[in-house]
């Protein structure tokens, strides 16, 4: 599942900010990190199921690296706390007992936030889970440029019979793209077992007739969680950096953009 095995390269840079907000009587714990100089515009990082580990800091700087002033907001704080080197289990109990709606409502409030400080739009970069808020919010927000990386069309695959008492699923995206609004980049690699390719072929197949920026680009030999490969050397480090490169460039395209007023 994703990227809780990373461990970070022991390198660190300078402190994020807290950026954490209220929402209710929960506290959402939010990080970031700014560039150099001027900002080129906002990018929300939105982790996967085991939270703002050391991998999405680590790619929160590369961003603040680049230019862009990185918000890492932790969208499950409501969640029980990650410990480090998480069992797969605790991975899975979060996610039996998660409402994913909530969730998402809760990284759109961030999302709100970051918006006040920037007059183009919000980038979003998502992973696993959060690609699943990343289609979904683009049904109810026209200021979002949207990266995905392995996100599920269909919603997780999770066993019914294993959902404990707290779990809400999202809205499977695949069923949304009459209303789904770009621009979008979604990634994927055709080794994913949770992600057959047959569903994201059918997902863009019905993305692609719209009238919006919808790019995708699936990669051979690649399995989930496959930008790992980005920081560490690994058989799919090729397909990671390629991947980056593609990202990279889709926000220099859209975030800094200004939105164009619709009537």
């Amino acid at each position: 599942m994703c990227h809780e095995d990373y461990q970070g390269s022991g390198e660190v840079g300078e402190p994020p900010l807290d950026s954490s907000y209220p929402v209710g009587d929960t506290q959402i714990q939010s990080w970031t990190y700014t560039p150099g100089g001027d900002s080129r515009g906002v990018v929300i990082v939105a982790p996967d199921i085991w939270g703002p580990n050391p991998f999405y800091h680590e790619l929160s700087r590369m961003l603040a690296g680049q230019g862009y002033t990185a918000v890492l907001i932790d969208f499950l704080s409501r969640c029980e706390p990650m410990p480090p080197d998480p069992p797969r289990e605790l991975g899975m109990k979060r996610l039996a007992n998660l409402d994913e709606p909530l969730s998402m409502a809760d990284l759109s409030i961030g999302i709100d936030r970051a918006r006040e400080t920037t007059h183009g739009r919000v980038g979003l970069l998502t992973f696993c889970i959060s690609g699943i808020h990343g289609f979904n919010l683009t049904t109810e927000r026209d200021d979002l440029a949207v990266v995905s990386y392995y996100g599920f069309p269909r919603g997780v695959p999770f066993p019914p019979d294993k959902a404990g008492p707290g779990r809400v699923p999202s809205v499977q995206p695949i069923t949304l793209v009459d209303k789904m609004r770009g621009p979008i980049l979604a990634l994927w690699g055709d080794q994913d077992k949770s992600i057959p390719p047959d569903v994201v072929r059918e997902f863009s197949d019905a993305l692609i007739p719209r009238d919006i920026d919808y790019r995708w680009h699936l990669y051979e030999g690649a399995g989930h969680g496959f930008l790992s490969g980005l920081l560490e050397d690994n058989s799919d480090s090729e397909a990671a950096r390629d991947a980056w490169k593609r990202t990279l460039e889709f926000f220099s395209r859209h975030v800094a953009a200004p939105i164009k007023e619709t009537t």
